[in-house]
Parts: structure tokens; sequence; C-alpha cells
């Protein structure tokens, strides 16, 4: 019984199923590494949130752990919000428009904080959202929902047009590192 020689377009079909299935799979593995990423930053920021509390006057509950580690995430968005402001990429500015990034809070009417920080750029927002947030200014409470939180909007800044790449002037080569393992 000989085996019947596979024409090159079978071999191509062949080959291009063989690549696809070993894409999903990367990208399977890729999505795992993410998530775990995500569980590993989640466990920092419990920790830090213990270590405060156990060096501050408050007790050790759920509910002062969580409350830590909200803040904690909302340093870290002022703190990168703060770094696009020093590179340039953001700018002050005094009304919402199409080029906007904003930063907010989401306050109920007793004055209550349920999220002390959201940013958000204003084109990637969803349609409904955009029209009562546009011609916005800071301080503005914007009802998003009814029977939910206002959006109170903190901080606006227009994002900057990135400037063009320059070319690197010719460098000397040089010699290749030994590979990593």
């Amino acid at each position: 019984m000989s085996e019947k020689k596979k024409s090159a377009s079978e071999r191509i079909k062949n080959l291009e199923e063989t690549l696809l299935g070993a894409l999903k799979a990367l990208s399977a593995v890729n999505n795992e590494q993410e998530t775990i990423k995500e569980a590993i930053r989640l466990l920092g920021n419990k920790l830090d949130s213990v270590v405060k509390l156990l060096n501050s006057s408050q007790p050790l509950t759920n509910e002062n752990i969580s409350s830590v580690m909200v803040q904690n995430k909302a340093d870290k968005l002022a703190e990168n919000t703060a770094l696009m402001v020093q590179n340039g990429i953001l700018v002050k500015s005094e009304t919402v428009d199409n080029n906007s990034f904003v930063v907010g809070r989401e306050v109920m009417d007793s004055g209550e904080v349920i999220n002390p920080r959201i940013q958000f750029t204003v084109e990637s927002t969803q349609e409904h959202l955009k029209v009562k947030i546009l011609g916005a200014k800071v301080l503005d409470k914007i009802l998003v929902e009814e029977g939910k939180a206002k959006l109170e909007l903190l901080e606006i800044y227009s994002i900057s047009e990135a400037p063009a790449p320059q070319a690197a002037p010719e460098a000397a080569p040089q010699a290749e590192a030994p590979a990593q393992a």
C-alpha cells in the first residue's frame, strides 16, 4: 500500500491548519499569562494594603483592606496621569471635547464617593456617555444612568498629537550580546 503523494495545495492547506492550531494555542497561553499577571498585581496590592493597615491604627478587616486596595489603584492611576502630563502627552483643558482624557469619580447624591477615580478617553466611550459629557467642565456632575452614582469631573486634559519619530543618526555597529536563557 503506497501513500498517495499530496499536491502542493494540499500540503499548503495542511501547513495552514497546523499553523492556525499553533497560533490558537499560543494565544491561549498568552491569555493565561495575562490572567496570572493580573492575579499577581492584585495579590501585591492586597499585601501592600494589609501592610499599610498593620502600620496604622485601623483594624485589619476585609472592608478596610478593600478600601485601601481601591485607594492604591486610584493612586497608581493618578501617578500614570501625572507622568503623561509630564511627558506632554496630556495638556490641561477647560472643557470636554472628542479629543479629551477625563478624570473623575463616582459620587452619590448624598456625597458618598463610590469610586475615587475613573479615567478614560472620550473617544473610547459609548455614544450615550459622549453626548452627556461633551462640553462639560471640571466639577460638573453628570448623571450617566438613572438611579446610579453621578460622574464628577475632576480633571480634563487634551490629548497631544505624538510628534513624528525622528530618524536616529547612524551609529557605529555594535557587537551582538549573547542570547540569555
